[in-house]
């Protein structure tokens, strides 16, 4: 391998640029110990190596260059104490300045002074053997300190000039990701494993790029790869532990964490997850006494904080958790999912002007969905706010197709097109400049501006996703959807996902657009946005069964709070031939929404299909329509009514109503039942 080669040179670098002072009888019992290091470190095991190296750095402590060796893995493994006291050592034992200069900067890097590693591995006289390692720890200490351009060019090096070391791969890995060429992650991980199919991180960081690119299954095997090659890895067995846990195999996670207890039997990660798997299960005091076993030690965690605020609010302390969740929006003020639940924990509390001012940023979007709409319609209400409410109510009873448009506001489009235009090749600029000029109705002129964004970026999912958004907003639903699926096959997120599914739909491939969400849920099985698409693909394709099936898994998880999923499964139970528990559900959706025109037209047609209540059907029908007049099935719905109770004249002119309407879904129902008057 080409390391092996630079660890020869290495060690012929020593020999020829300074002699160090060694006693013989040691040398020799030292030496094997020193080779199996070598390739340790060449197989990237550098917790073998270490082992390997103590023994030989023991038999012989003079020998230079067994502390150097032993100074870069003490670095490699995060150990700046050690490191540095192995340079030191490697200095007394005559090792010239210039050959101890990258190792030097490596145990810098360890200590976290990426500056004074810059300084010595930036000098002049560094031997050429040694070059490479020290352009890799330069390219660290650019990554440290912000230094993109910098660590790219040495990556570009490193690339050129020792393409076979794996760890350079890995290395660049790991860089692209932070910079969201996630594309180009991808490929140099999967070059890193290719050289060396036993690079620990390496895998780790495809394990963590498959469950971007993929998903969380497609992750596992990698995880388990990597916990196969290091079984004491804590650190990996955690990540599995977690991933399994979001994949839906509680089990699993419940074993690993147990595994994890049984080398650190008060690791605060291990007790987060069970605390979360106990939570998942309802267990919500269990949840709550293992979440207390973390101490504070997670305390700045997002993800421990947002799991407070939820015990908080199952226990019914919704001001603390109110508090919670308002100091984890102070540290993540983008977060849908911390300021819908925020929002909604106000409502609960009675709050009602902090749940509209929380809210609305959400529900003025195209995409927002109707728990939130309804929350806010709910909170207008009790601010006898009539108008907005019911606008409100209105899109939470028919939401409207996902129009995905970009988080914030067209506030400061000036001064965003200033700084784009200063600096027109620049993603920071670029990527605002678009999602505002999209909120602000000017699609065309985002356009270019994506294209551009995405040519210079093709492997960063949000330049495809920014693209796919202006041609949407343009009507280019095709074009967009391509976009769409490139930016998925770089990272296959949920939001990447939905939107390709809701552009494949919109083109009229029903067909390809089930087979993205059955592969996204394939992927993501406990995922509810998802698991909702489900539920409505099997609703309108009459497979009553299976739509139940899947509601009543989402219903199991948010509890009886959500008046549009109580709705589906009315229908489902409905069309399934059992009116008595679609009845209770009609009712208890209407109960928690009596100013949703769809909760109200399905009450209504519950009561006077199931003949308990005609009368009040009839008016809970009119009621919805008058809600809603423009809206040909509720007045399709209110046909039927009218038909069922005997009243054909008011029939025929609620069907002809209803025909009036262009793209009236249920046109051929619609006819037949006017043939029937």
């Amino acid at each position: 391998m080409v390391l092996v080669r630079h660890l020869l040179l290495w060690v012929l670098a020593m020999f020829a640029f300074g002699p160090t002072a060694v006693r013989a009888g040691d040398r020799a019992e030292a030496k094997p110990h020193f080779a199996a290091a070598q390739k340790d470190v060449a197989r990237a095991d550098f917790k073998a190596a270490r082992t390997a190296i103590v023994e030989a750095v023991r038999a012989d402590p003079q020998w230079g260059q067994a502390n150097i060796l032993q100074a870069r893995i003490l670095s490699e493994l995060g150990d700046s104490a050690g490191a540095m006291a192995a340079v030191d050592r490697a200095r007394k034992s005559g090792v010239p300045a210039p050959q101890l200069r990258p190792v030097l900067g490596h145990a810098l890097m360890a200590k976290g002074d990426a500056q004074a590693a810059l300084g010595e591995v930036s000098r002049s006289d560094i031997p050429p053997p040694l070059q490479p390692y020290a352009v890799r720890v330069r390219a660290l200490a650019f990554r440290a300190l912000g230094n993109v351009m910098g660590a790219a060019r040495d990556y570009e090096w490193l690339a050129a000039n020792t393409p076979g070391d794996s760890l350079i791969w890995s290395d660049m890995a790991r860089f692209r990701q932070e910079t969201g060429d996630l594309g180009g992650a991808i490929a140099a991980g999967q070059q890193a494993i290719k050289l060396n199919p036993r690079n620990h991180a390496a895998l780790i960081l495809l394990a963590q790029m498959s469950r971007s690119q993929y998903g969380l299954v497609a992750a596992i095997p990698w995880y388990e790869r990597a916990l196969a090659i290091e079984p004491g890895d804590v650190t990996t067995m955690l990540d599995l532990a977690a991933t399994y846990g979001d994949a839906g195999r509680a089990h699993d996670m419940l074993a690993m964490t147990r595994r994890v207890f049984a080398l650190d039997e008060r690791n605060p990660r291990a007790y987060y997850l069970q605390a979360v798997l106990a939570a998942r299960a309802g267990k919500y005091d269990l949840s709550r006494n293992l979440l207390n076993r973390t101490g504070d030690e997670l305390d700045d965690l997002p993800a421990v904080a947002l799991l407070k605020a939820v015990l908080e609010i199952r226990a019914g302390n919704e001001e603390l958790a109110i508090a919670r969740l308002r100091e984890l929006m102070e540290k993540q003020p983008d977060n849908l999912k911390v300021r819908r639940l925020l929002g909604a924990t106000m409502w609960r509390a009675g709050d009602a002007y902090g749940a509209v001012d929380m809210l609305k940023p959400i529900a003025d979007r195209a995409d927002a969905d109707s728990y939130t709409l309804t929350i806010i319609g709910r909170a207008y209400e009790k601010l006898d706010d009539r108008n907005n409410a019911a606008v409100y109510l209105d899109r939470a009873a028919f939401p409207a197709p996902m129009d995905p448009v970009p988080f914030g506001s067209v506030k400061d489009l000036a001064l965003v097109e200033r700084a784009n235009a200063d600096d027109p090749n620049n993603a920071r600029t670029a990527v605002p400049l678009i999602s505002r000029l999209i909120l602000a109705g000017r699609a065309g002129e985002a356009l270019p501006v994506a294209a551009r964004l995405r040519s210079q970026n093709p492997g960063v999912p949000a330049a495809w996703v920014l693209e796919g958004d202006a041609l949407l907003a343009l009507g280019r639903v095709a074009e967009a959807a391509k976009a769409y699926r490139a930016a998925a096959n770089l990272e296959f997120s949920e939001s990447n996902a939905l939107r390709l599914i809701e552009a494949l739909r919109r083109t009229g491939d029903e067909a390809q657009a089930l087979k993205v969400l059955a592969l996204f849920l394939e992927q993501n099985p406990r995922n509810l946005p998802a698991q909702r698409l489900l539920g409505d693909h099997y609703l309108a394709a009459g497979d009553w069964d299976r739509a139940i099936k899947v509601l009543e898994s989402i219903r199991h998880r948010l509890g009886n709070r959500d008046a549009s999923l109580l709705n589906a499964l009315a229908w489902g139970w409905l069309g399934k031939g059992d009116q008595e528990r679609a009845l209770i559900f009609a009712k208890a959706a209407y109960d928690l929404s009596p100013t949703n025109p769809a909760t109200v037209s399905t009450y209504g047609w519950f009561l006077v299909k199931s003949r308990q209540d005609a009368k009040t059907g009839i008016l809970l029908l009119e009621k919805s329509v008058a809600t809603r007049p423009d809206h040909a099935g509720l007045r399709y719905q209110l046909a039927e009514g009218y038909a069922a109770t005997g009243r054909k004249d008011k029939a025929k002119e609620a069907v002809l109503r209803a025909l009036q309407t262009p793209g009236f879904a249920n046109e051929d129902k619609a006819r037949k039942l006017l043939a029937t008057l």
